[in-house]
């Protein structure tokens, strides 16, 4: 029993750092969207050019989203090959296949944020605006091939709850944000990350700039 319990408990604690996890009673935009409005940016994908347009990223399906030149909303669905995304000053790379927020630290180690969105109720889903731009970017007229892309209109009104989650990103690996593993991405800072963690028994229950400020001081 005592082995189990230590187990369990070393398995909590390799659990990512949830920074917030709130519900609410109706989606607003700046939930809704990664960004709180849709800037000039670029998608990236593997072995293509780049696909420039005023982009935002749906928190809820991890679509990428770009205005046409009518300024109707259209999803850039991914084939596999999209890497990155970039909307004005943000970054933000792949993780299990969403998009994750990325707060460079120094030249090798960064901080993301993954944010995710779940309906609390059932949702009938049906396609809007898309068009064919790239070879990355594909057409449907409806979603027979089973994937499931969210419009604010059809959803604003419904019961969510938000998770944000944060990782280092060292080496080219998304580790837990934890003790021993910020660490190891900053040896030179090993007592200043000690005296923190100390500090904070409870690293879930800050928020991000203050995360972000002690990893700047460590990457320094």
């Amino acid at each position: 029993m005592k082995k189990a319990l230590l187990c369990l408990l070393a398995a909590v604690l390799c659990l990512p750092s949830a920074l917030c996890q709130t519900e609410g009673e109706s989606i607003p935009a700046d939930i809704f969207y990664l960004m709180p409005e849709f800037g000039q940016g670029s998608v990236f994908f593997k072995g293509r050019a780049p696909f420039p347009g005023q982009l935002n990223i749906c928190a809820i399906d991890g679509s990428v989203r770009y205005k046409d030149a009518a300024g109707q909303e259209r999803i850039i669905q991914d084939d596999g090959s999209l890497t990155a995304v970039s909307i004005g000053d943000a970054s933000f790379i792949m993780r299990d296949g969403f998009l994750v927020r990325q707060y460079p630290l120094n030249l090798s180690a960064s901080l993301v944020v993954q944010r995710k969105v779940d309906l609390m109720s059932d949702v009938k889903v049906g396609a809007f605006g898309m068009e064919t731009r790239t070879a990355a970017i594909n057409n449907y007229d409806n979603f027979a091939n089973g994937g499931q892309f969210y419009n604010l209109d059809q959803v604003k009104d419904q019961r969510y709850r938000l998770y944000e989650t944060v990782y280092l990103f060292h080496g080219g690996q998304f580790s837990v944000f934890n003790k021993r593993n910020c660490q190891k991405c900053f040896p030179g800072a090993k007592d200043a990350i000690d005296a923190w963690f100390k500090e904070h028994k409870n690293p879930t229950a800050e928020d991000l700039p203050a995360i972000l400020e002690a990893c700047r001081s460590w990457a320094e």
